[in-house]
């Protein structure tokens, strides 16, 4: 079976797009004194963060629109990068991005310095008015109470120099440049901006992040590391596990961390499945090193890559990664002409899975266990469920389709 694109990012293989000219080669952990050069090296980076999306040989199979990265000195230096806490905020395919950085400059003297911020331009399936823009939205980087100002640049290549703003080639990307005053000690910067989803022909949506610049800074290592990611309410999504067997993971609030997605070949240490019911994913990590990029996001439930060629296989398979709301059930309800009596059960049930309900029928409650986003809530009732409009609408359709299926009456559960 192939793997879905939606994985081929987890393994941290790379995966060109057709036609593609760029290609991946191992980031240089050394700082040189020559800002083309280390430009070169930089953006180089940034390449293999687009690449490692998932995405097939086909650019028609997905749709990069651009993302963040960790600021970066413009020239070596010994000013190092203590300790970073970033913060994602996902609302209706949003992210909303909020990062403070600590440094330290070891001197006695301040130190003054050209940093960059870098955004790769929309690529792949995109609309035509996407084309080469920058779509990162609210940009602003602070220090000391005030907002720093910029100058935006451009690059066409990997092996293109800087440029003043104009038309850019696609593929190509932006730069944010800043002059920042280092103090001697603890300099703190905060960043804020947002940014729109990327996907794969399975993927529903995917948030990337460039950690790999900040190897830049001195001694390519960051003291501590924060990541906190807070999605939309009842969300089931992966986070590409790159911190390491000594980070933490753990949900402010109520939720559940599953153990390594296990799916044919793909490498068990590679991604983590997540289920928050309220509040927000947190992961810490001491002494980390900026070798990885993180990116993390949602997986289709319903997609013509998860056909088999019997239905009842078709359905948990696209369950095992997803939890279907009125729309994928909706969806596979009148696509399917192969519906039999248990799999009808089964799409009015998983809303009431949704909502952790035990079930009272053994097979109900056997099949829906079998899968990591359903938390079971022995305190919950019938009653006390409160289902929407649309779900009670899609509960009854459901019922006439088994009401075909014989003369018995249907099981409310």
């Amino acid at each position: 079976m192939t793997i879905p694109e939606i994985y081929r990012g987890c393994d941290r293989k790379v995966y060109l797009p057709s036609g593609s000219k760029y290609f991946y080669t191992t980031v240089q952990q050394n700082i040189v004194s020559d800002n083309i050069q280390h430009m070169k090296a930089t953006i180089t980076a940034a390449w293999l963060l687009m690449l490692t999306l998932p995405v097939s040989g086909n650019n028609d199979n997905y749709a990069y629109l651009g993302s963040g990265s960790v600021i970066y000195p413009m020239e070596k230096t010994n000013i190092s990068l203590e300790y970073q806490f970033l913060s994602f905020r996902v609302e209706d395919g949003y992210a909303k991005v909020d990062i403070l950085f600590e440094f330290n400059n070891p001197g006695q003297t301040e130190k003054k310095l050209p940093v960059g911020f870098m955004i790769l331009t929309p690529e792949g399936d995109i609309h035509e008015n996407m084309t080469g823009k920058n779509l990162i939205l609210d940009f602003r980087m602070m220090k000391d109470g005030y907002v720093l100002p910029y100058q935006l640049k451009v690059a066409a290549c990997a092996d293109c120099p800087l440029e003043d703003t104009g038309v850019i080639k696609t593929p190509g990307m932006y730069v944010y440049l800043f002059e920042v005053g280092f103090r001697p000690g603890i300099n703190r910067i905060s960043q804020s901006y947002g940014f729109f989803p990327s996907s794969g022909k399975l993927s529903g949506e995917a948030y990337p992040h460039l950690l790999t610049t900040g190897a830049k800074w001195a001694d390519g290592n960051i003291g501590g590391l924060t990541v906190c990611i807070d999605m939309d309410p009842d969300k089931y999504f992966f986070v590409n596990d790159i911190f390491g067997p000594k980070a933490s993971w753990e949900i402010i609030g109520s939720g559940k961390i599953t153990g390594k997605i296990h799916y044919n070949d793909l490498p068990e240490d590679s991604c983590r499945m997540v289920r928050v019911l309220s509040g927000k994913l947190q992961i810490a990590v001491e002494n980390f090193r900026y070798e990885d990029n993180i990116f993390f996001g949602t997986i289709k439930g319903n997609s013509p890559g998860y056909k088999n060629n019997r239905i009842i296989d078709s359905l948990r398979y696209a369950l095992w990664y997803s939890i279907w709301d009125v729309w994928d059930i909706k969806r596979f309800l009148y696509s399917e002409s192969r519906l039999g009596e248990y799999e009808l059960k089964i799409l009015r049930n998983i809303i009431y899975a949704r909502y952790g309900y035990v079930f009272k029928s053994e097979d109900m409650q056997n099949y829906f266990s079998q899968f990591e986003w359903y938390i079971p809530d022995p305190n919950l009732v019938m009653e006390e469920i409160r289902l929407t409009e649309k779900e009670e609408e899609l509960i009854e359709v459901i019922r006439n389709r088994e009401r075909i299926y014989g003369n018995h009456p249907v099981e409310r559960r």
